[in-house]
């Protein structure tokens, strides 16, 4: 079975979805899908932590598992929006 977005979108591998940060509630991150399993997704959230060794804040990925539902493969939207609204395009 193909496990699909909030909007009915089919999630692959490599897809770029719109999902909570990593303790968020709010659709506010753009990211790319890394593992795909029977229930849930597994994608890429950014994190900022302090690092000891540069003595500076960095970004790091973290891997978190989302369900279908709370996610939209952007892609597939974008491309959608342009077909049926290019007077809305920029």
């Amino acid at each position: 079975t193909t496990l699909v977005d909030a909007l009915g979108h089919p999630i692959r591998v490599g897809d770029t979805v719109l999902t909570p940060q990593h303790s968020s509630f709010t659709f506010d991150t753009i990211t790319k899908v890394i593992k795909v399993n029977k229930k849930t997704i597994t994608v890429g959230v950014e994190k900022y932590v302090y690092d000891d060794s540069v003595k500076r804040t960095v970004i790091v990925i973290i891997p978190v598992k989302r369900f279908p539902y709370q996610m939209v493969v952007i892609d597939k939207q974008l491309e959608h929006n342009q077909k049926e609204f290019p007077e809305h395009m920029l």
